[in-house]
């Protein structure tokens, strides 16, 4: 009954062919954009995650999330970039030094070679590069610059809060969590670690931007067009087979062997279509994902998951638009007309 289901399925090729670009073509357009939205959403924490000497942010208790880290001590250079293209992040001790992340040194000097000892003039002061290196991508396009407190100082100028950010390394064996309690109970800052720093920065933009509500749109459309065409076309194609299907109830075919033809039918095209939906998804993160303004936007296992999951939901919904009418079907049609 299987190799039947399947030859149905297949003999009108133009109708098979288009339930599987109905469905790959919303499991492409659901998985791209949930993956740049979830791409977008990390570039937000970027400065976070690229700082690895410390666990815990120590800030003012009404920060809601990251908007500007300010440089460091010099002493120890905590929170200066560790993968470096060119340079050394001890450089930063020289007078006027300064690290430039790569998207920002191709802003400043497009199409020019990497190379070190270029300069730049921030509010009449000279700044030195003495280091290139591969930060995350950030949220804006602006260029991610480092150097030490005492340099930024003369950078941007001196204001009335002249520090934002301290970064606490806890002793080994000291819980991050219980630390970070007894500082905010100390001092009545906030302290939080860098993963919660992160997701507290993602869920301000969730909550206070509307770029949820327009990747969420796009979204809904690729699941309501997914859903009305492959309903509407499994549904013509079950019509259009009524008599095959009564002719096997009529030898005696049960309708739950039916309705696992008709599951079948749908499975193969679902599985079809969400294997070409995620390579051109794929095969277009694989084109853009090495630019220098879509770097670090991939396409996320969890996203290739939940797709599969919404394009199990489409085929489902439109296999029973059509069992209902097999159920019903009376084996005597297949004698009519």
């Amino acid at each position: 009954m299987n190799f039947v289901a399947l030859k149905m399925l297949t003999g009108d090729r133009a109708k098979y062919l288009g339930l599987i670009f109905a469905v790959a073509f919303s499991s492409f357009l659901i998985a791209h954009q949930s993956s740049i939205f979830a791409g977008i959403m990390d570039r937000t924490r970027s400065q976070i995650k690229d700082v690895t000497d410390a666990d815990i942010w120590v800030m003012d208790r009404n920060t809601q999330y990251f908007d500007e880290v300010s440089a460091l001590t010099d002493a120890t250079l905590v929170g200066a970039p560790r993968k470096m293209i060119l340079g050394s992040a001890d450089a930063l001790r020289e007078p006027d030094a300064a690290i430039i992340d790569e998207a920002g040194y191709r802003f400043f000097f497009p199409n020019q070679p990497l190379e070190l000892g270029r300069t730049l003039e921030m509010n009449d002061h000279r700044v030195r590069l003495v280091g290139i290196c591969d930060a995350s991508a950030p949220f804006t396009t602006l260029p991610v610059v480092y150097t030490r407190y005492s340099q930024a100082l003369g950078y941007v100028g001196r204001e009335r809060n002249l520090l934002s950010f301290v970064l606490v390394k806890p002793e080994p064996n000291v819980p991050i969590g219980e630390l970070a309690k007894h500082i905010t109970q100390a001092t009545g800052l906030k302290a939080m670690s860098g993963d919660q720093f992160g997701w507290a920065t993602i869920m301000y933009f969730i909550r206070n931007t509307g770029i949820p509500i327009n990747f969420g749109i796009t979204v809904m459309i690729a699941l309501i067009v997914g859903t009305v065409v492959a309903g509407q076309t499994f549904y013509i194609f079950t019509i259009e087979n009524l008599k095959q299907f009564g002719a096997l109830k009529a030898i005696g075919v049960t309708n739950r062997r039916i309705v696992g033809m008709i599951l079948l039918q749908a499975l193969v095209v679902g599985s079809l279509g969400y294997a070409l939906g995620m390579g051109m998804a794929a095969t277009f993160f694989a084109i853009f994902v090495h630019q220098i303004a879509t770097r670090g936007i991939i396409l996320l296992p969890q996203v290739m998951i939940g797709t599969a999951v919404v394009v199990i939901f489409i085929v489902i919904v439109a296999s029973l638009m059509s069992i209902r009418k097999v159920l019903v079907l009376e084996p005597a049609v297949v004698f009519r007309g």
